[in-house]
């Protein structure tokens, strides 16, 4: 983190709140990618609007070594479109876009601890997420969005991640059996109040 010319190993106590988000690449409110601090917390996202979307909405992709802790995203109103374009990467100016998936869906909460080739920067310490609430979410549009919960490994996991009242078109408790990552799972404590998603 730096600030004034300063490099700071921590970044805690900030609040996001009443903005109305249109994202067209990348994640929508988001912690990381590039995570190079001892610490990151007590971060509250609150009564925002996403309006539109291509990628992950609501983010905690720890790259490098936080320890990402006492995080809320609360009162979050989501719109999806119909058909929702893939990001794709443009390797050269000759290089056209297609859309090749009509159903791509991009997930509604991801929170994850991994290792990043470009944004990483070669490091090799992990971080953790923790202590992570989602409250009060809501979702407009004709498709169930994925959530994903994964850490890296034992020892820098995503733990105490709570999902509580996580609507789809103002209906809650509808499942979403199947939606949730298990790629390298390593997790505790995911659990779900009127979501969604069913945890297995």
């Amino acid at each position: 983190m730096h600030r004034g010319g300063k490099v700071y190993d921590e970044f805690c106590d900030a609040l996001v709140e009443n903005c109305v988000i249109w994202n067209d690449w990348g994640r929508s409110l988001e912690i990381g990618a590039e995570t190079r601090a001892e610490k990151i917390e007590n971060i509250i996202y609150r009564k925002c609007d996403v309006i539109h979307v291509l990628s992950s909405v609501l983010d905690c992709q720890n790259v490098d070594y936080a320890d990402v802790n006492n995080v809320l995203f609360e009162d979050i109103n989501i719109e999806t479109d119909e058909l929702i374009p893939p990001p794709v990467y443009q390797r050269n100016d000759a290089e056209v876009y297609k859309i090749n998936r009509l159903d791509h869906m991009p997930a509604a909460i991801n929170v994850s601890v991994m290792f990043h080739q470009e944004y990483s920067a070669g490091g090799k310490r992990r971080g953790r997420n923790r202590n992570i609430i989602f409250h009060n979410i809501r979702v407009y549009g004709s498709h169930t969005p994925p959530v994903c919960v994964y850490g890296y490994d034992a020892e820098h996991k995503c733990e105490n991640i709570l999902i509580s009242e996580l609507y789809l078109n103002d209906e809650k408790n509808i499942s979403s059996s199947g939606k949730l990552a298990h790629r390298r799972s390593y997790r505790k404590r995911v659990n779900r109040i009127r979501s969604i998603c069913e945890y297995g």
